[in-house]
């Protein structure tokens, strides 16, 4: 019953999230893909601009490609590399944990759409792999945000890969 309850909230989630990001993907892939305009909106958000980060930094991992390195440099420019890093980590926690819950959910078809039906046939026998080990090695590479979304078809917790994840991405630019 109890997990009934956990997956019914996991699915209600993502109809929101997946929702909102089909009804405004435009704008939101639009300004995600201008540094420049992030920072002027971040800026624009004067107290309420760390809450701005991390909802940047979580959604650019949801509205893949956009590579998140970019807005790591915003975050230590506009607040410091101390707290533009905890604000980076953060949105970074909750958009990597949200496109692995996503992707438990709603399984390969959702995760094909996600990282491309090329890339997810490169990578199916990884996403059959749960050792730890080898996704912390695959952090420590150059393939982006993708691995949330591939992590998400494995049988790892979500809290370990997202240990693995602060281990390896969360530091300051």
């Amino acid at each position: 019953m109890r997990s009934g309850i956990r997956y019914g909230l996991y699915a209600a989630l993502g109809i929101v999230v997946l929702s909102v990001l089909v009804a405004y993907r435009e704008p939101i892939y639009t300004v995600l893909r201008d540094p420049e305009a992030v920072r002027a909106w971040l800026m624009d958000l004067g107290p309420w601009g760390p809450a701005g980060l991390i909802a940047v930094f979580a959604l650019q991992i949801l509205v893949a490609p956009v590579p998140g390195y970019v807005f790591q440099v915003i975050a230590g420019y506009l607040f410091g590399w101390v707290w533009g890093t905890v604000y980076a980590t953060a949105g970074m926690l909750i958009g990597g944990a949200l496109a692995m819950t996503l992707a438990r959910v709603y399984g390969r078809p959702l995760v094909r759409k996600a990282v491309g039906a090329e890339r997810l046939k490169r990578w199916e026998t990884v996403t059959h792999l749960n050792s730890l080990g080898l996704w912390f090695l695959l952090m420590l590479g150059p393939l982006g945000d993708i691995l949330f979304f591939l992590a998400g078809l494995t049988t790892l917790p979500v809290w370990k890969i997202m240990t693995v994840a602060v281990l390896v991405r969360a530091r300051p630019r």
